[in-house]
């Protein structure tokens, strides 16, 4: 659970502070195009981006 509480806590903060550099980069690997909120795993995420995506899930569904 502790886990999955710093993976929404990293999620939250990539729409919250969109210009650290690892939203920056975040955002121009994964959703150049489209918002924190619409986009998906995709087709060969790296590890960060899929743990981030979990902790999206989490907030998403408001289990944190």
């Amino acid at each position: 659970m502790f886990n999955l509480v710093l993976l929404a806590r990293q999620a939250w903060r990539v729409p919250t502070e969109p210009e650290s550099l690892s939203a920056r980069i975040l955002m121009g690997i994964y959703f150049p195009s489209s918002g924190f909120l619409e986009v998906e795993v995709g087709a060969a995420p790296s590890r960060v981006w899929r743990a981030i995506m979990d902790g999206k899930e989490e907030l998403e569904q408001g289990i944190i």
